[in-house]
């Protein structure tokens, strides 16, 4: 292994797997297991493709180009697993939609494998690694606007730098594969310690409903998020609440009494536990909100 640099990303890739076993507990009665379980799998592929590639000699360059591609493919399920992290569709979404996935974005590699016929530079067509970017800024961009922006930026980047020597405008000359590979392991790190950090920060929050909304929608990403706040708003107005939910949280009227006030928030906390149902179990709202149960509201469901 040539240099420390190497060194230290080694140790580094090592540490990050008890990270991530760190996060699965933060995850418990979540929906997120799957992408967890991706998360863990891309950390395993990582590390076992740096080892392999700097530790047996047999590997020749065209496998380890590919290895390292199969590697940015499956660090893209994460991030889409988290887009289907609803029930039902949860259950299926790994059959219907982050398999089939891989299958097409590692077919150019395939193809070359049952051909029997293994180049010594593997590289990828434009409008592959044009779908790549767009699967990557789809699933990461869910996390812009969330308290694990930063976070999922670093990762985001650490992708780009693993695929960038499979892309055709890319040479050699202007960056070296083992660099782009260390720049991407590093970044990696980084993006891991940073989310482990920002997790085991609790947000300030005006309000008990403000803690759920925003622990809620760090976790999912605002696609999730902008979908549930539309419901919640959609109920505020059916039922006239004197709170609307917003960026920023909960918003309540001026000069509420405590009698309105009560039952405005006995509301919230009834449409929370019923929407939020599909993504968290109930040990997790009654974590947050208290062991009260709701009532079936009836026309809340989709």
């Amino acid at each position: 292994m040539g240099g420390w640099l190497d060194d230290m990303v080694a140790v580094g890739l090592l540490a990050a797997i008890p990270i991530a076993w760190h996060a699965r507990r933060e995850l418990t009665h979540t929906t997120l297991g799957t992408a967890w379980i991706w998360c863990a799998a891309t950390l395993l592929m990582w590390n076992a493709a740096w080892w392999l590639t700097h530790l047996v000699p047999a590997v020749s360059a065209g496998v380890a180009d590919q290895l390292w591609y199969l590697v940015s493919v499956v660090s893209l399920c994460p991030w889409i697993a988290v887009l289907g992290a609803q029930r039902p569709g949860v259950r299926v979404w790994n059959a219907f939609v982050l398999l089939p996935l891989i299958a097409v974005l590692i077919w150019p590699a395939a193809t070359l494998w049952i051909r029997g016929h293994v180049p010594a530079q593997f590289g990828l067509e434009l409008p592959m690694v044009i779908g790549y970017g767009l699967v990557l800024v789809m699933g990461g961009g869910n996390y812009v606007g969330t308290a694990f922006a930063p976070a999922a930026i670093l990762l985001m980047l650490a992708q780009v730098a693993l695929l960038a020597p499979a892309v055709p405008f890319i040479s050699e000359a202007l960056l070296p594969t083992e660099t782009a590979r260390r720049v991407a392991s590093l970044l990696l790190m980084a993006g891991a310690v940073l989310a482990w950090w920002i997790g085991r920060r609790r947000a300030p929050a005006g309000s008990t409903y403000d803690a759920v909304w925003f622990d809620f929608a760090d976790r999912f990403g605002i696609v999730w998020a902008l979908r549930i706040r539309e419901r919640i708003n959609d109920r505020a107005r059916q039922e006239k609440w004197r709170a609307r939910l917003e960026p920023q949280g909960f918003v309540w009227e001026a000069a509420l009494d405590e009698q309105t006030r009560r039952e405005t928030g006995a509301r919230i906390d009834h449409t929370l536990r019923w929407l939020l149902r599909r993504f968290v179990d109930e040990p997790w709202l009654n974590e947050r909100l208290g062991t009260s149960a709701p009532t079936d509201p009836g026309h809340l469901d989709d």
